[in-house]
């Protein structure tokens, strides 16, 4: 019988190819599970063993071979290779702690004399891509195991980011900030955006500056997600017992995640109370705390009023997910602007007995700072931006401003939290070359506040209606954003192109309807209605005194039409020339019942933003 047994298993042996299972199974066998993620790994062991069962199994058919190969074939290709390196050597100095695949933050000292620095990594799994930048700056691509060129060293701090992204997407970064000691005897100054400043961290935790002069008031520590800044109450309020019109700084001196705890929201309003200004920061943005926006009294009567030294103040500052990047860089290219940094997201929340409440809107602007790319030339900055989450964007009011050395747009928003970039979106219509409003057309349209009408024209002298109008100064003052409530207006459909702004301009007392309840979006709108739309929004970020009849006589007085402004535009007129934003002189007419063109609702946009000292 065992010999019959025996000669089957050969017969069977010879109609069944066992082999390609075998060499399929030995190549399962020999890869590393280190290079993948555990999850993949472990799956593709349980088809391999499965494969084992086939071939250890007398009577295996063919198809059950072939089954088995497929599967693990499929299971090999599955496999998702893992975002590490194997190592990150410096030229010269030791990273702490000791490198290790798994830890992402590493700090090391270098002496003055320790100019340059460069880097050579190694990744885990073969086809990763490696991508280096020092101080936010752009990454540039290194291939595994070279050596990286040498970077300058400033005095202080220099931020490394090694990026690895793993053949199947995964991304890992490792920070490694690197600290080059002074010369002897000289003394040490940082960076802050309003003349504030962290002193760089050399053997210790402490952060934070009062008017660039050290007066630490918090600590920080490093984690695997960023650092952590707490902050200590005793010293801070010690501090604001002598601070009047100055500036508190804690900057981070790195480029990864930064989160603020410890602040209490009494804290802020003694900080805005004295006129000074508390700011966050690190190397991608600076956030000052918007205390004078902040409706404190309302946040509190959310946890039924406790005192405001028992509510704490959260701020983050991080780098958005890759994900949401690519999907911005991926939007930019298909409307042709150019995104020049990576989305910075900014958040600030309040706390009290575990809940968490967000602020929502601002009582006013409030500044933020973003970063610009070291290098990057300030004149091909368009504007901020906030970043949505479909990557797509809307303009923000930015300001390019220079801060000790460095270059931040200064982000102008309501909003206390969101996700920020900067594009370059230069714009030269055909048609508006010579033209009087060239320059206001093409800056307004530029930040993505008004459309061409085709083929590189603007068609400047057309008239503008109601909805294009209403476009144009939501999309203007910052004020658009996503998933907008249906409008109440009976004639603005969810479908229109103008639905959001209509909605939310009207949210904002910018535009207002009919007694019959209906917007009348397609109506020509008048020279004297658009001011009044500009006069609205200009209250969104300028006190204005009302005026008395002989300011506004006064004031009207030098053009020549004045009559023929109706009664009830009179002092929205009168308001607007004395800002600035309507022009004229002695004669001049303001032609109030004239239609509104295209290149005069781009001036008004202009110099509204420019008045209210929300861009340059």
């Amino acid at each position: 019988i065992g010999q019959a047994l025996s000669k089957l298993a050969t017969a069977r042996n010879a109609l069944v190819d066992l082999a390609p299972l075998r060499a399929k199974a030995s190549e399962a066998a020999s890869v590393t599970a280190a290079f993948y993620t555990p999850a993949s790994w472990q799956a593709m062991q349980t088809v391999l063993n499965d494969a084992n069962t086939v071939l250890a199994k007398p009577n295996a058919t063919q198809a059950e071979v072939d089954a088995a190969k497929s599967a693990l074939a499929a299971a090999i290709e599955a496999l998702i290779p893992v975002a590490r390196l194997t190592s990150l050597t410096p030229s010269a100095g030791i990273i702490e702690p000791a490198f290790d695949m798994n830890i992402l933050a590493y700090t090391m000292t270098v002496p003055y004399g320790q100019f340059e620095m460069a880097w050579t990594p190694a990744t885990i799994a073969p086809g990763s891509k490696i991508e280096v930048s020092v101080n936010g700056g752009p990454f540039t691509t290194i291939t595994s195991g070279d050596k990286t060129a040498n970077y300058p060293l400033s005095v202080g701090l220099n931020s490394f980011i090694v990026k690895v992204t793993a053949p199947k997407g995964e991304v890992r970064e490792y920070t490694v900030n690197v600290i080059r000691l002074q010369a002897s005897g000289s003394s040490s100054s940082g960076s802050s955006s309003s003349g504030g400043a962290s002193a760089p961290v050399q053997g210790g935790t402490d952060l934070g500056t009062k008017n660039r002069n050290a007066a630490p008031f918090a600590t920080s520590t490093e984690t695997a997600s960023g650092t952590i800044v707490q902050v200590d109450p005793a010293r801070l309020n010690e501090l604001l017992k002598n601070t009047n019109n100055e500036t508190l700084s804690v900057i981070v001196p790195n480029g990864g995640n930064v989160a603020l705890k410890g602040l209490t929201a009494d804290q802020v309003k003694a900080v805005t109370d004295n006129g000074s200004i508390l700011e966050v920061g690190n190397l991608l943005a600076i956030y000052p705390v918007p205390g004078k926006a902040l409706d404190l009294t309302q946040i509190a009567r959310q946890y039924n009023n406790p005192a405001l030294s028992e509510i704490e103040v959260n701020v983050g500052i991080s780098r958005a997910p890759q994900a949401l990047g690519d999907s911005a860089r991926k939007a930019a290219q298909a409307q042709g602007y150019e995104l020049l940094v990576d989305p910075v997201e900014l958040d600030l929340t309040f706390s009290h007995k575990g809940q968490t409440v967000d602020p929502g809107l601002l009582n006013g602007y409030a500044p933020r700072y973003i970063a610009l790319p070291e290098g990057i030339d300030p004149n091909r900055i368009t504007t901020g931006v906030i970043v949505n989450l479909d990557g797509t964007i809307f303009h923000v009011p930015t300001v390019v401003t220079k801060i000790n050395d460095r270059y931040f747009a200064m982000i102008n928003d309501l909003r206390s939290n969101g996700t920020y970039s900067v594009i370059w979106n230069p714009q030269d219509f055909d048609d508006v070359r010579g033209h009087w409003g060239q320059d206001a057309v093409n800056d307004i349209a530029a930040r993505l506040d008004l459309q061409g009408t085709g083929n590189n024209t603007f068609s400047p002298n057309r008239n503008v209606n109601r909805s294009e109008f209403a476009a144009i100064v939501a999309a203007g003052m910052g004020l658009m954003h996503q998933n907008v409530e249906a409008a109440n207006f009976g004639d603005v459909s969810r479908t229109a192109w103008y639905h959001d702004a209509v909605k939310i301009a009207s949210e904002f007392g910018i535009v207002e309807g009919f007694e019959n309840g209906l917007f009348r979006g397609e109506d020509q709108i008048t020279r004297e209605q658009g001011i009044a739309m500009i006069f609205r929004a200009f209250k969104l970020a300028q006190n204005l005194q009302p005026m008395t009849s002989a300011q506004i006589d006064a004031t009207l007085a030098p053009f020549g039409d004045t009559v023929n402004v109706s009664f009830w535009a009179k002092e929205v007129v009168a308001q607007m020339i004395a800002a600035g934003i309507v022009e004229g002189g002695s004669g001049q007419l303001l032609n109030p019942q004239a239609n509104l063109t295209r290149a005069e609702a781009a001036a008004l946009m202009q110099r509204l933003l420019k008045h209210a000292g929300l861009i340059d």
